[in-house]
């Protein structure tokens, strides 16, 4: 018997058969029925999902051990990296750049920690911060963490829980 040549309708590789075969294989046999049925499988999660919530749970707290603390600490980063970027990579005031891990995102006008209240988490807030520096605010700054607790104390914005000075 002699091999008969087909393309793959999912893939397009040219392969050999002995009879009329549309697919090189299950996995691509697979990916077209899923191309092709993209509606049916969208209800059927959605019918599976209000019936096994307690799956769902038992998953996600699988997939956070295991990825969640990786997948937001690289995004976290990507974000302060980005919004460092835009703000020039060294201090505000004078002018350090050695070492990324000094320097700090600080709000002009001093009312950061009212908005990093509001905005539930440092994440969502440096993703609000990107955003507006984007649109082309001025309302942020770069400082080193020297010239920061400087700026806080000079303009009164020192929490009173935070630092009470000290008379020796």
């Amino acid at each position: 018997m002699m091999k008969l040549k087909f393309n793959c309708l999912n893939c397009k590789q040219e392969f050999f058969y002995y009879y009329q075969k549309k697919f090189c294989c299950q996995k691509c046999q697979q990916r077209y029925w899923r191309k092709s049925h993209k509606e049916h499988l969208r209800e059927y999660m959605i019918k599976w999902k209000k019936l096994n919530p307690d799956k769902i749970k038992q998953y996600v707290i699988k997939f956070r051990k295991k990825y969640g603390s990786l997948y937001q600490r690289k995004h976290y980063y990507r974000i302060k990296n980005e919004i460092f970027t835009l703000l020039g990579s060294k201090c505000s005031k004078c002018g350090y750049n050695k070492d990324w891990r000094v320097l700090q995102i600080d709000h002009v006008y001093g009312r950061g920690d009212a908005d990093r209240k509001i905005k539930l988490g440092s994440y969502k807030y440096y993703r609000m911060i990107l955003s507006e520096l984007k649109m082309g605010s001025k309302n942020y700054q770069l400082l080193c963490a020297n010239c920061n607790i400087l700026k806080k104390y000079e303009n009164n914005e020192l929490n009173q829980f935070t630092y009470k000075r000290r008379n020796y």
